[in-house]
C-alpha cells in the first residue's frame, strides 16, 4: 500500500514538472519517511518524464506542522548541478 501511495505521489510530481515545469507541496516532518518519500517520488518522476530534477525541502518557520517541497526540472549541463 505504501508503495502505491509513492507511485500516486511521483505521478503527480510528474505531471506537475510537465505542465509547469516546478511542483511546490506542504509535506508533514513527522514521521522522517514522508520527506523521504518526496525525495523518492521527485527522482521516479523526473525519470518518468526523462528529465534530470533537483528537489529541496525547507522547513516553514511560521507553521511547525509543515515543511515546503519544491521539485524543478534542471539542466545537467548546467555547473550548478
Amino acid at each position: 500500500m505504501a508503495q502505491d501511495v509513492q507511485e500516486d505521489l511521483a505521478f503527480g510530481i510528474a505531471r506537475e514538472l510537465e505542465l509547469e515545469g516546478t511542483c511546490v507541496r506542504l509535506v508533514a516532518p513527522v514521521p522522517q519517511q514522508r520527506v523521504v518519500d518526496v525525495y523518492w517520488a521527485a527522482k521516479r518522476a523526473g525519470r518518468m518524464i526523462g528529465s534530470h530534477v533537483k528537489a529541496s525541502i525547507t522547513h516553514l518557520s511560521d507553521n511547525p506542522n509543515s515543511d515546503v517541497a519544491v521539485v524543478v526540472i534542471v539542466d545537467p549541463d548546467s555547473p550548478s548541478v
